[in-house]
């Protein structure tokens, strides 16, 4: 079971991000990604075939191959990228329908809810907002977007 965020779908939002601030640059390679972000370029390289299969990111093969995004910053969801990697997203055990006190929990429905508010909070914030704005204004964003 999914945990809300494992390193897969942080370095994956990393990764997106990067590709998003050099965006009409030659591609990425992975290497140079892992390099500036001290991370392993195994694990960043099945990182990027995840975001690839998702249709997130494109590959381009040859001398100056890499990555480059597959759509626009704006239209890139950080659940997009999250769930590409993590699958849908869990926030307790119970979400995926193995919850042995289920008949009598008391904190169910409380969970249910906070994981809708953050599934929605994260659909809403782009990858273009995480490269403009900073952590307090996105979450005023999804917050003020709920209101109306």
């Amino acid at each position: 079971m999914p945990k809300l965020l494992t390193s897969r779908g942080d370095y994956g939002l990393l990764v997106i991000v990067d590709l998003a601030k050099n965006l009409g640059e030659n591609p990425r390679p992975v290497s140079d990604i892992a390099r500036l972000y001290r991370l392993s370029p195994s694990f960043l390289e099945q990182i990027a075939l995840g975001l690839r299969k998702a249709g997130l990111i494109t590959s381009l093969r040859g001398k100056n191959g890499g990555y480059i995004l597959a759509r626009r910053p704006e239209s890139i969801s950080v659940v997009e990228v999250l769930e590409a990697l993590e699958g849908p997203l869990q926030l307790v055990s119970c979400q995926g329908g193995q919850c042995p006190v289920e008949s009598s929990c008391l904190t169910q429905d409380f969970w249910m809810v906070f994981q809708r508010h953050v599934h929605r909070s994260l659909r809403e914030i782009s990858v273009a907002d995480l490269l403009a704005k900073s952590p307090h204004q996105l979450l005023a964003k999804s917050y003020v977007s709920r209101l109306t």
